[in-house]
Formats: structure tokens, sequence, C-alpha cells
């Protein structure tokens, strides 16, 4: 199973991909004929019938799972199926080559000799020569490229972009003989990231190309290609790739998300507005300004998430105290979770900071008459009226007020 992972998210036309997965093929079918006799099930050890049926199931799990989600079965997972199956295949043909009956023929001298050739000796001792010291050289290297990228993701968080340039190149090459994946994966972003944001797309365009030549589902490879955008703070682009990725992809929660941040960004609340109505779902942004926690809360307000707006309000009203308006909307989201008192305070408050905002003084009359101050309210409605003679919702309790 991790064997099929790994191969999954790996160019299935590399060099290693394609010469172990040939030489096991043309090795086990050299082999294992002459064990015909011992591959019956009946012959099979416990332990070669959980090799057996582990590779089965995760064959059948991995293609059913693909072809159940909507995704489809590429050549790429048939390729991956082809090198996990190959990993049985070289279980028993090793298995059978160096079974319970096999004797050290060639071993006719005691001592040493014999003690290497019997059996599984042999074989492990080769293993540990040819791969100890290849681990232990890959493991001191694989933490020499974690230092390097350590130190230039330091420099690129400080916005130190040639110090960080040359760190990731350094770690590009030192990689070159470890290929650590996540330092690969990582180099390129962050360096696509760096290039974008110091106006080099060319070079950015280039790094893209080789994302895209490294990861074989095609959403992925924008999702990845349009997070960068993110970073870099290329809004428009990142909402171009994104609204593509929307209109091809059935998992579509996190890319909203994503597309709410650039929308808001923008400060295109008409197209956030579209997309949730057409999604229903509201996108989860983590709004920094005032103006983004605005429009956020005001959208979720929209869609019943009273809560949340709350939440969003709250932040705006933090940055900006003085702002009446944010107060005002603070006050409209906890009135609509039925606290009264906390939502009258709120009308006050902005009402005090600025004495002429008629849709203020209007929703202080709604609160005091829920509490059952009529005179409050009618007094409220009228001072609303006063400044802003049209003002419809005022005008409409009032005359309820004077029927009653």
């Amino acid at each position: 199973t991790s064997g099929f992972a790994l191969r999954s998210i790996q160019d299935r036309f590399n060099t290693t991909f394609i010469a172990t997965t040939l030489f096991i093929l043309f090795a086990s079918a050299a082999v294992l004929p002459a064990f015909r006799a011992r591959l019956k099930w009946s012959q099979l050890t416990q332990v070669d019938r959980v090799v057996a049926i582990v590779v089965s199931v995760s064959v059948v799990f991995t293609l059913s799972s693909k072809a159940f989600i909507g995704r489809g079965i590429t050549t790429d997972h048939v390729y991956g199926v082809v090198k996990l199956v190959s990993y049985a295949l070289l279980w028993f043909m090793i298995t059978r080559a160096y079974g319970s009956d096999w004797t050290s023929s060639g071993a006719t001298t005691r001592g040493y000799s014999t003690y290497l050739y019997d059996e599984w000796k042999l074989p492990f001792v080769v293993v540990v020569c040819l791969f100890g010291s290849t681990s232990l050289y890959g493991g001191y290297r694989t933490a020499q490229v974690l230092t390097h990228l350590k130190s230039a993701s330091h420099h690129f968080a400080n916005q130190q972009w040639e110090a960080a340039e040359t760190g990731f190149k350094t770690v590009a090459e030192m990689n070159e003989t470890v290929d650590y994946r996540p330092a690969q994966d990582q180099v390129l972003a962050d360096g696509a990231v760096l290039l974008l944001r110091n106006g080099r797309d060319p070079e950015a365009k280039a790094l893209f190309a080789e994302i895209r030549s490294r990861v074989s589902d095609p959403n992925i490879t924008q999702r990845k290609v349009a997070e960068v955008y993110l970073r870099a703070e290329r809004w428009r682009e990142a909402v171009d790739i994104l609204r593509a990725l929307l209109e091809e992809t059935t998992e579509r929660e996190q890319i909203i998300d994503r597309l709410g941040l650039a929308l808001v960004k923008l400060g295109d609340s008409r197209s956030l507005i579209e997309v949730a109505d057409r999604y229903s779902r509201v996108p989860s942004v983590n709004a920094l300004s005032h103006a983004e926690n605005i429009v956020m809360g005001n959208l979720s307000y929209r869609f019943g998430s009273f809560n949340e707006a709350v939440g969003y309000f709250t932040v705006a009203n933090e940055l900006r105290p003085d702002d009446s308006y944010s107060e005002y909307k603070l006050g409209l989201a906890i009135h609509k979770t039925g606290n009264v008192n906390g939502a009258l305070e709120r009308y006050r408050r902005a009402v005090a900071l600025d004495p002429e905002f008629a849709d203020a003084l209007s929703r202080i009359g709604v609160c005091l008459e829920e509490q059952g101050e009529a005179e409050e309210a009618e007094r409220a409605y009228r001072k609303a009226l006063d400044l802003l003679p049209n003002h419809s919702d005022a005008r409409a309790a009032l005359s309820r007020l004077q029927r009653q």
C-alpha cells in the first residue's frame, strides 16, 4: 500500500520506475515458472497468503474507489497497479528461490564460506554492504537538505528575496541526490511565489511547468498553481484558475474558500455573492482588514449565518471602534441571534457616533417595541423620520403603533 502511494505521486516515466518494474517483471517471468508447483494456493505459507491478499485488495480497492468517486481510472493508476503487483512478484520470486529446500550447492568447505552461503545469510550480507552505506549517506544528505531549506524559508518569511532565492537553489541542487519530495515541492512553490512578487513572471511560469510535469492529476496541479498566485497576492490570476476548477471538479469546498479569499481581497462583493448563491456555501475566509470583515459579515448575514456574522462584525468594530456603520451591522447580527439588549446597546453606540443615523434610530425603536416600551419606541421612530422622512420601516412601525 505504501509502495502504491509512492508510485501514484511520481512521474510514471521516470527512469527508476521503468527500470525496476521491467526488471522485476522479466526476472519473475524467468524464475517463477520453475516453481509453479509451489505457487498453488494450497502450497502457500500463511505469510505468502497475506501478501497475496493485501496486494489484491489494494489493487481492487484503489481502482474501484477511483471509479466510485467519479474521478475515473487513468493510465497513471494502471501503471501504479502494475508496480504494486510487481512487488508481489518480487516477494514470490525471492521466497521461492530461497525457500526452505534451498541448499548451498556451491559451498564445499566449512568456516566463513559455509556461513556466508548458508541460505539467507549471503543475501543479507550483500544487502547490508550495498545499501547500508547508501542509507547512511542518504540520511545525512536529507538532513542537509532540510537544514538549508529551513534557512531559505526563514529568509523567505522575512522577504529577504535574494538570500531566499540563493538558498532555494542550494536546496534544489542538494536534493537531486536524494529526491526528497516535500523539499522539492516547497522549493518549487516558494520559488514561484518569490518570482511573482518580484515581477519575474516568465521564470515563475517555468516553475509552474515543472510542477505540472511532476503531478499527473491536472486538478491537483491547478490547485497548486492557484495557491501560489494567492500567496503572491495575484488575486485576479488566482480567481481565473479557481473559477475554472469549480467547473471541473465535484470537490468544491476548499476551492470555494480560496476563491472567496481572492474575491474579498479584490473587493468584488458582487462576484462573492454570486459564488455563494450558486454553490449554497459561504466561503470560510480569514478576513484581515475592516473592509474585508464587513464584506464577509454581510455575506454571512445574507445567508443566515448570524453567529459567523457577529464574529466578522466584531472584528471590524475592533479595528475601527469609531465607525458607526460597523456598530450598526454588529447590532443587526446580534439582534438576529435573539439578544435584544445586546443589539440595543450597539444601535445606541452607532447613534452616539453618528446622531443622524436614521437606520440605527429605527432599529432602536424595534428593540424598544420588543421590550414593551411603546412610547420610547414611538419617539425613536419619529426621530428617524425627522432625519429621513421617506424611511419606510420607521413610517410603517409608527403607523402600526398609532393604530394600537
